[in-house]
């Protein structure tokens, strides 16, 4: 499994991915999404605009 973003790369083998969860949020800008990705040996990898949040664009507050 492999992440790109504007400031990252990131792999992931496989055998390591124990889930992959979607998540939102919801704060006073509106709602965003993102990914987290939780692994067998290690922390947790948060992805955030890598969804599109109900009626919003891609990342944050978008529209």
């Amino acid at each position: 499994m492999e992440f790109r973003t504007l400031l990252s790369h990131r792999a992931v083998p496989w055998d390591e991915v124990v889930s992959v969860e979607k998540r939102y949020r919801t704060g006073r800008n509106g709602t965003w999404s993102y990914v987290r990705v939780l692994r067998a040996h290690g922390r947790a990898l948060t992805l955030p605009g890598a969804l599109k949040g109900p009626n919003k664009g891609v990342g944050r507050g978008g529209g």
